[in-house]
């Protein structure tokens, strides 16, 4: 989430406590944390949120973040907990986040196995290609973010592959 949706990690960059600037608006929100270092969401992160959630897509983060107290709240100051679904944050592998979020998904919805979220109906937006393995692990598409900012760019291009992916699986 870190590095995708903003520019620092919180368990690095930020000293708490946090809070919202005076200035703040919930469509330009902004974070100030105890030694003033200003925080603020890359532009195009909300509008696609808002474009996932108006296409009922389904949203989870997962982080290796030691801080997973101050991510909660960053994403609940920037109004972003409203999008998620669900998080799972620390130390383990995108690919382990990736499994126990399914895994969660779909014994909450007690569903039949055929209704079932499969790991190749989710996309990995990254800026780490450590975090690859996703895709051979597990199936996932994985969209690397080269300039480590999601942009409607890089979501495009993401889904775009993610769209071809499926055809050859189809």
């Amino acid at each position: 989430m870190y590095q995708t949706f903003l520019a620092c990690w919180c368990d690095t960059h930020i000293s708490t406590p946090i809070t919202l600037t005076q200035d703040s608006t919930p469509e330009n929100p902004k974070i100030v944390d105890s030694k003033d270092f200003l925080v603020e969401l890359y532009p195009d992160v909300k509008p696609i949120l808002d474009f996932l959630e108006e296409h009922h897509i389904i949203i989870f983060t997962a982080s290796r973040t030691a801080k997973p107290r101050i991510a909660k709240e960053m994403l609940k100051l920037f109004g972003l907990d409203k999008y998620i679904y669900n998080s799972e944050w620390g130390y383990y592998s995108k690919v382990e986040h990736i499994r126990q979020l399914v895994e969660n998904y779909n014994s909450s919805l007690k569903k039949r196995e055929s209704e079932n979220l499969t790991f190749s109906e989710i996309c990995l937006f990254d800026d780490e290609w450590r975090n690859s393995d996703v895709q051979k692990k597990l199936g996932v598409k994985f969209c690397h973010l080269p300039n480590e900012q999601l942009t409607w760019h890089n979501f495009r291009t993401g889904i775009d592959g993610w769209r071809r992916k499926a055809a050859e699986i189809n």
